[in-house]
C-alpha cells in the first residue's frame, strides 16, 4: 500500500458516531486520558470501519473511552473497508481471539465449583487440547481450561443445542471474566495463535483459558445492536497500521465543521510527508513500550 493512501484514510470522526463492541477497564481508560491530556495530542488512531453511518471500532476501545473522558468532540481514526479486509485473498482472515494465560496457583476444579452452578454445567475432560480448542471454536462448548497435567476442562451447559448461540456464548464468557476478576486471578491475554507455546514452555503459567472466537459478521452485528463482548474478545491484525500520528488535542476538541477539521488534519500529515518524516516499514515491527 502506498503511503499517500494510508494518510488519506486517517481522519477525524465524530465521537458520538463511534461504536465500541468490547468491555473496557476504567483505570486503563483514565490512564490513557491523562497521558493524552499531558501530551496534548492523540498519538495513535483508532481503527474503524464504516457501517450504517456509524464507525465500528476494530481496535482502540480504551482510546475511545479516554477521549470521552476528555469531552472530545471528535477522535482520530484510521478508516478501513471491512469487506476488503476480511476478503483479502493475499492473506488469511486476520481476525483472531485472545486466550488468557494464568500466572498464579490455580485449580480449574475449584474455580468452576466456586463460581458456577454445577447443577447446570456439563464438564467434559480431555487430554487433547487441540480437541478442546476445536470445540470452543465450533461453539460446542463455551470455553475450556487447560492445565499443565494434560487435562483440559471443556465447559458447556446441560440440555443445550450442539451449536451454541452467539448471545449465550457472550454471556458465559462475561460470567467467566467476572469470576476471574472477583477472584483477582492474575492473567495476561495472548493472541490465540500464540498462546500454546508460552503456556507449555514456561513454568510461570499454571493454566490457559481457551476463549471463543468471533466472526467479522458477529462483530458488526454486536456493535450495531449496542451490545458488548467481554474485554479482550477480538484481535484484528492490521497491516500497515499507522502509528504516532500525533494530532493536537486542540484540533480534535475544536468546534468547527468536520470537513474543515479534516482539511487541517490532512495538511499536517501531508506536510510531514513533504518533509520526509513519514516512513512505511514493510517488515513486522516489535514495539517494546507501547
Amino acid at each position: 500500500m502506498e503511503v499517500e493512501s494510508i494518510i488519506k484514510r486517517i481522519i477525524a470522526v465524530p465521537l458520538n458516531k463511534v461504536l465500541i463492541n468490547e468491555g473496557t477497564i476504567k483505570r486503563i481508560a483514565k490512564s490513557i486520558a491523562q497521558a493524552i491530556s499531558n501530551d496534548g495530542k492523540q498519538s495513535n488512531p483508532i481503527i474503524v470501519t464504516e457501517k450504517d453511518s456509524y464507525y465500528i471500532v476494530l481496535d482502540g476501545m480504551h482510546r475511545v473511552k479516554a477521549m470521552e473522558e476528555l469531552n472530545c468532540r471528535d477522535i482520530l481514526a484510521y478508516l478501513i473497508d471491512y469487506n476488503d479486509y476480511i476478503n483479502d485473498e493475499d492473506d488469511e482472515v486476520q481476525v483472531k481471539s485472545w486466550d488468557a494465560l494464568i500466572s498464579q496457583p490455580f485449580s480449574a476444579k475449584q474455580f468452576i465449583k466456586e463460581h458456577f452452578d454445577l447443577q447446570m454445567l456439563k464438564i467434559h475432560k480431555t487430554k487433547k487440547s487441540k480437541k478442546a480448542r476445536s470445540y470452543v471454536l465450533n461453539r460446542k462448548c463455551y470455553f475450556a481450561i487447560q492445565m499443565k497435567e494434560d487435562k483440559t476442562y471443556m465447559i458447556s451447559k446441560k440440555g443445550e443445542s450442539k451449536v451454541l448461540p452467539l448471545d449465550k456464548v457472550i454471556d458465559m464468557l462475561k460470567e467467566c471474566e467476572k469470576a476471574l476478576d472477583k477472584s483477582d486471578v492474575k492473567r495476561s491475554y495472548v493472541c490465540d495463535a500464540y498462546s500454546e507455546r508460552p503456556f507449555q514452555s514456561s513454568e510461570n503459567y499454571t493454566a490457559l483459558i481457551i476463549r471463543p472466537k468471533f466472526s467479522p459478521e458477529e462483530i458488526v452485528k454486536v456493535s450495531l445492536e449496542r451490545k458488548l463482548f467481554p474485554k479482550k474478545s477480538t484481535r484484528h491484525i492490521i497491516n500497515n497500521r499507522p502509528l504516532y500520528a500525533d494530532i493536537p488535542l486542540s484540533l480534535l476538541l475544536e468546534d468547527i465543521d468536520l470537513t474543515e477539521k479534516n482539511k487541517k488534519l490532512q495538511k499536517i500529515l501531508q506536510q510531514r510527508l513533504h518533509d520526509n518524516r513519514v516512513r512505511l516499514y514493510e517488515e513486522s515491527v516489535c514495539i517494546l513500550n507501547e
